[in-house]
């Protein structure tokens, strides 16, 4: 929950005060951005019962996780030139970050 703690409130500092506060805003993404990923792959290997059983879900969920990865920068952009502004971008990144928290929530659980 720190990771999409610090997600959450770099996200909502880019809304509300995108100039005077972006070095916090950016480090508190950062360490979001690096400790998330450090937590799934480690979740892998946690929660699999075998080294075989650790290796396929990490091979299926990073090469799906990647796929969608790679689109949120174009989609990213696309809603800037729609819209004129990166609000709607950052909002909904901050979105996806409540789908986050649920899917750590559950694996952190063990199911």
């Amino acid at each position: 929950m720190v990771s999409v703690l610090s997600f959450t409130v770099g996200l909502v500092g880019l809304l509300a005060d995108p100039l005077h506060g972006a070095p916090l805003w950016a480090t508190l993404l950062g360490i979001g951005q690096g400790s998330g990923i450090g937590l799934s792959l480690i979740l892998f290997v946690l929660r699999s019962r075998s080294a075989s059983a650790a290796a396929e879900l990490s091979g299926m969920a990073q090469a799906i996780g990647y796929l969608v990865a790679a689109c949120g920068p174009l989609a990213a952009g696309v809603l800037h030139d729609v819209t004129g502004g990166w609000g709607l971008s950052v909002s909904a990144l901050l979105a996806c970050t409540a789908a986050l928290a649920g899917a750590g929530w559950i694996a952190a659980a063990g199911g």
